[in-house]
This record gives structure tokens, sequence and C-alpha cells, in this order.
């Protein structure tokens, strides 16, 4: 009876571990906040497009897509 009880303790003591790691790495998730949202399939899809439409100067600069983003420009 010991032995199960001593069996059942450490189980309960690994299960308050786990959910205690778990808690953390939640709390620096959300600290975090939200990023990459969009897949990069997509970014590159759009990335694409961008390139095919601008001047050599401005395809693959990454700040174009930092305007984007801010929704400054007319595109």
């Amino acid at each position: 009876m010991a032995k199960d009880i001593n069996e059942l303790r450490n189980r309960v003591m690994r299960i308050e571990q786990t959910i205690n790691e778990l808690i953390e790495r939640l709390n620096r998730l959300e600290s975090v906040g939200p990023q990459g949202t969009r897949t990069s399939n997509t970014a590159a899809r759009e990335g694409s497009t961008i390139s095919n439409e601008l001047p050599d100067f401005l395809s693959n600069n990454p700040w174009i897509e930092v305007l984007r983003r801010r929704g400054g420009g007319n595109g």
C-alpha cells in the first residue's frame, strides 16, 4: 500500500512539474505576442507579385513589406 502511495505521489509531482513548465512556456509566448501569423508561402507569393510590379531597386527590398504593413502607401 505504501509503495502504491509513493508511486502515485511521484506521478502527481511529475504532472505538476509538467504543468508548471507549460505555464512558463505559455507566459513567455504571451509576453512575445502574436507574430508570424502569415504563412511563409503566402508571404513568398505576395513578395513575388510585388517584385514583378516594382523597379529593380525596389524588388526584394525588405522595407517595402514594412511600409506596406504600415498602410502609408497607395497600394
